[in-house]
């Protein structure tokens, strides 16, 4: 977009239902990797540590530093919407007004809808989200669907109303 937008929305992937078993699970795994460091130390063994415990807490990290940077990104301006889904998407998704055929704030059933959260495939269509039930359902002039997910449906049913009052159903 070249011009401000005049909507911005970043979420962040902060589910503590996930976070809290992973961040055990790799607490878990460096405990017994040090442990068995510090043992083979007391014995005098300088081997390095078995990669079977060294393996999966890397493995462990690295998916938890994936999940830390996921954040689905969302501008508005006066000639689209521009989505991503970091870090899966590295360039924005310009979506340009005269594509949409119509566009409105509803809510929804991620896991029934579109099988979850994040970059989804389902009966309903494409979807972008990372948290909550309610998003913006857009309608393109080829028949295709995109739901992009929000936790501003206030602010952002305000702009559309005043960027695209034909598009916008309320």
């Amino acid at each position: 977009m070249s011009t401000q937008p005049l909507f911005k929305e970043t979420q962040r992937f902060n589910h503590w239902w996930l976070w809290i078993p992973l961040v055990a699970l790799l607490i878990y795994f460096i405990y017994l990797a040090s442990s068995q460091f510090i043992q083979k130390l007391a014995e005098g063994d300088n081997r390095m540590i078995e990669m079977s415990l060294f393996i999966p807490s890397v493995f462990l990290f690295l998916i938890l530093l994936l999940f830390w940077n996921i954040r689905l990104e969302t501008s508005i301006g006066e000639e689209g919407i521009a989505v991503r889904l970091f870090p899966f998407h590295i360039q924005y998704k310009f979506l340009k007004w005269e594509s949409i055929s119509t566009a409105k704030i509803r809510k929804y059933k991620p896991l029934l809808e579109y099988g979850g959260w994040g970059l989804r495939y389902g009966f309903s269509g494409k979807a972008y989200n990372i948290k909550g039930n309610t998003g913006l359902q857009l309608q393109f002039k080829d028949t295709s669907k995109l739901m992009i997910g929000t936790q501003k449906s206030e602010e952002l049913s305000a702009i559309l109303k005043k960027l695209c009052p034909e598009k916008f159903q309320s």
